[in-house]
Formats: C-alpha cells, structure tokens, sequence
C-alpha cells in the first residue's frame, strides 16, 4: 500500500527514535575533534528527538550543549560543519566529530549552551508588538548572515528561536540545515518529506529537492504570522478554502495532501498567498508589516522576497530596542521559572 503524504511526515521524525538507545546522567563521552580527543561529562539531559539526545556539559571552563546523534550522520556533519560561522543571531557551533559513550560508536555536536527559553515557552505571541517585532527583525539578521554564506536552515519555527536570559534572539538547531554547493543528497527514504505540515512551505512538503533560501522566507512569514496571530498560515488557509476550522484529526490528516495539491496545479500563479489575507488586512500594525509578510508567504517561491529585502522593510519600521529587549528578559526568567528543572534548549532535534 502506497504511504500517504501524513504517514510520509510522521515517519520522518520517528524513524531514528527507535534505535537510538538512552545514555545515563554522570557518563563520559569521548569525542574525536580533528587530531585531539575530548572527553565531556553527561551532566543533565536536556532533550531527546529524532536525530538523537543533547546534554548539559561542561568544556573548557564552560557550560555547553552536546547533541548526541544515532550515527555518524549526513545531517549531524552539516551541523558540525556551522562551527566557526559565528553571528549574534545563531546559535555557535563548536566543533563535532565521531564518539564513544557506553562502548557506542555515534556522532557529537558541540554548542554554546543558552541559558533562556524558546519562543514557544516565552509566549512570544503574547508580548507588545514592539517586542515581536524586534524579535523577528533579528531572526532575520541571522538569516541573512546564513543565506549570503549559502546556507539554508530548513527548519525555522517558533521553538527554534531561543530568547536568552540577556535579552538576546538567536536561531538554533541546524540539524537540517543544506549548503547551497552541495549535491541535494537526504537520508531519508525517496518520497519521504522534511517539515511539518503547519508550519513549511508548501515546496519543502513536496520534496525537499525544492528547499532553497526561498523556504526560510516562508518558514520566518510563519514564524511572524504566528507571532502577530497565534495561529500557522497554511492551517488558516487549509481552514477557508475546505470550510473547516482548522484543529483535530481532520487537519492533520488532509493538510499535507491540500498543500502538496495546491503546489503541485498551482506554483505557477502569481497572486496565492497562502494566508488569511483578510485576517492580514484587518490586523492593526504598520501596512509595511503587511507587505512583508504578505510577500514572504506566496505560493509562487519565486515571488518571495530575499532576507535583505524583508530586512530593509523591518528596520525602516519604528522599535524600541531597549524596550524590547527588557521585555524578553521578562519573559525568559517567567518561563525559566515555569520549568526551572526542565530546560529545554535544542529539545526539538
């Protein structure tokens, strides 16, 4: 029986889970980094996933975050290959290379451990205006810096942007980040596809073969629109054009194929913008705002405007930086308060 695109979707993120076997609190890894080999204590867990566990660890002196990985993988070796590309909007990578824990053979990444919260636990969507806007003027800083250096990160979503205790917004995650020179070569399975049906484009749910930089444009068009909304673009759209309300079962099992149709007899056409453009319209922020996330979610991927496009629209717009930044502190330290004992950072693997 032929795999349905849902099914295709809910394969991707649990076909790795099964295998990959739990490391215990107080354990050793020892990784292999070029010609040296450092040995990291598993100090506290920090989340689990597909691609495998990450851990609170310390090196150097220094608190840092150990992705764990079931192999030595195609994706663990693009994100270890982010280490030395350093801006204040990414999350830095410091290094990866093969391993042993527990006589296991696997793959380590090292990062920069941030002591925040995610956008998610930071109810982002519920800050001023001001602070949602900084917040996605400086995800698109880093975005920018990614695509001028050829990179696409192919997962941008409210939980992979991390607010920290300072006050600062940083992407983080590159588990499935693809350099623009490289051979479009996955590890998954021929047909199965990369993202979620909520929040990717409709491209990137058709095969990854069309993921470019133009697939984070739509992925930060979400991002904003659930930031102004609390609500995902394709579901609202999905929720007009079949009359349903856009939750349970039935959304979850049709949306993928509504939006793999819709590409697939439409991705021609200029004028779908796969939104609530009355929603949009009706909204009370500046008409630019409008624009650029109305532009930033058309079907059409060539339509889309580039990062410094949508950058040069944000920074014209009026925010208080010092504001802002207050304001996410506040929020970081309610959240960290909320699950004190259970941090979170690079929990989505």
């Amino acid at each position: 029986m032929q795999t349905s695109i849902a099914n295709k979707v809910r394969v991707r993120f649990g076909r790795f889970r099964r295998r990959f076997p739990s490391f215990k609190e107080g354990a050793y890894i020892y990784i292999t980094l070029g010609e040296r080999q450092v040995t990291l204590p598993l100090k506290e867990r920090l989340g689990k996933g597909g691609m495998g566990e990450v851990w609170l660890s310390q090196w150097e002196g220094k608190k840092v975050a150990v992705k764990i990985c079931s192999n030595h993988s195609l994706r663990a070796r693009r994100e270890a290959g982010m280490a030395g590309r350093e801006h204040p909007n990414l999350m830095r990578v410091l290094g990866g290379g093969v391993c042993e824990c527990r006589g296991l053979p696997a793959f380590a990444v090292i990062s920069e451990y941030i002591e925040g919260a995610n956008l998610k636990e930071a109810k982002a969507e519920n800050l001023s205006l001001n602070a949602r806007l900084y917040i996605a003027r400086e995800v698109l800083k880093g975005l920018a810096y990614l695509h001028e250096n050829n990179i696409i990160h192919r997962d941008i979503y409210m939980e992979n942007v991390v607010l920290s205790k300072e006050g600062q917004v940083k992407i983080i995650d590159f588990g499935l980040v693809k350099y623009n020179s490289e051979e479009d070569v996955e590890e998954t399975d021929p047909g199965i596809i990369m993202g979620n049906p909520s929040r990717s484009s409709p491209e990137q749910l058709t095969s990854s073969q069309f993921s470019g930089t133009y697939s984070d444009i739509y992925g930060w068009g979400c991002l904003m629109y659930y930031l102004l909304f609390s609500s995902y673009p394709n579901a609202d759209y999905y929720a007009l054009n079949r009359k349903n309300d856009g939750k349970g079962a039935e959304l979850k099992s049709n949306l993928p194929k509504f939006l793999f149709d819709l590409f697939m007899a439409s991705k021609q056409r200029e004028d779908v913008v796969v939104c609530d453009e009355e929603k949009l319209e009706r909204a009370n922020i500046p008409p630019a705002l409008k624009e650029a996330v109305k532009s930033a979610l058309f079907l059409n991927p060539s339509k889309r405007p580039d990062t410094r496009r949508l950058l040069s629209i944000m920074e014209r717009l009026a925010i208080n930086e010092a504001a802002a930044v207050e304001e996410i502190k506040e929020a970081v330290a309610r959240a960290r308060k909320a699950v004190e004992n259970a941090p979170t950072q690079l929990a989505s693997l």
